[in-house]
């Protein structure tokens, strides 16, 4: 089963090529471990990325998650 591509929320500001990598490989944490599965540090280290990176997708932890459930739900209304 191969993992879905969601696409970075459209108000946010525009991302490089590596941020949207590491967005759509935390998604795919995230649903691998559920929101609680992990913390920031964690997922930098599975990530390969800094907590810097992480945090220029979203500026708190609340928003990150926001935005990974709001991709989510795009995606699967997309699909139907």
């Amino acid at each position: 089963m191969s993992t879905p591509s969601f696409a970075v929320e459209q108000s946010s500001p525009v991302r490089s090529a590596r941020q949207t990598e590491v967005f759509q490989r935390l998604i795919a944490l995230t649903l691998e471990r559920g929101f609680a599965g992990y913390t920031l540090e964690q997922a930098a280290i599975v990530l390969r990325c800094s907590k810097s990176t992480i945090y220029a997708l979203a500026g708190s932890r609340e928003q990150l998650i926001r935005a990974v459930v709001v991709a989510f739900f795009r995606e699967a209304a997309g699909r139907v």
